[in-house]
């Protein structure tokens, strides 16, 4: 009895001296280097040409070798080639209009228009705001992540990010 009674306690130590682990991601994302957004600037009226703004906003640090394209499912058509930037600062806006020709009875649920956006990451910035023991908590993810970045920049390795508009969801949110 005495024994059960010893390892009983010895539970109870074990138990009162082991800390949870924090829980939260099982990695961290890196901190955004841009943010892109493509919106109408008027109302998306069925089958009127559409106008939408394209803008990619910097950020972190000085992303540079910018190229934006655009592409459509097969029901849109987009006018704009796209363009290329030297560099966009954190804080800079970079606006582009373009135009989108559609035919309503051939919108789908499916039809969008996708602004491509391929860009080089301020790879020093980047590797600064993941230093932050305060954001990003736990070091060996920290690292990991820190450990990921210099990977990607000793490869010159490009970013890509991409974003969508649905004018078929649209045109029922303007009514």
């Amino acid at each position: 009895m005495l024994m059960w009674v010893a390892l009983f306690l010895c539970g109870l130590s074990l138990a009162a001296e082991a800390k949870p682990r924090p829980r939260g991601p099982l990695f961290y994302q890196r901190p955004p280097v841009v943010i892109l957004k493509l919106v109408a600037t008027g109302k998306t009226i069925p089958g009127k040409d559409l106008d939408l703004m394209a803008m990619v906003e910097g950020q972190l640090g000085t992303t540079s070798n910018l190229k934006i394209s655009f592409d459509s499912s097969k029901d849109i058509q987009v006018e704009n080639p796209g363009v290329q930037l030297p560099a966009l600062k954190a804080g800079e806006t970079h606006k582009i209009r373009l135009t989108a020709r559609w035919d309503p009875q051939k919108l789908t649920t499916e039809s969008c228009v996708r602004m491509v956006l391929e860009y080089t990451p301020d790879t020093e910035k980047l590797l600064e705001a993941v230093s932050d023991a305060a954001t990003f908590p736990d070091p060996f993810k920290r690292k990991a992540l820190a450990d990921k970045i210099r990977n990607e920049a000793a490869k010159d390795a490009r970013k890509v990010e991409t974003v969508e508009y649905f004018p078929f969801i649209d045109q029922y949110e303007d009514q």
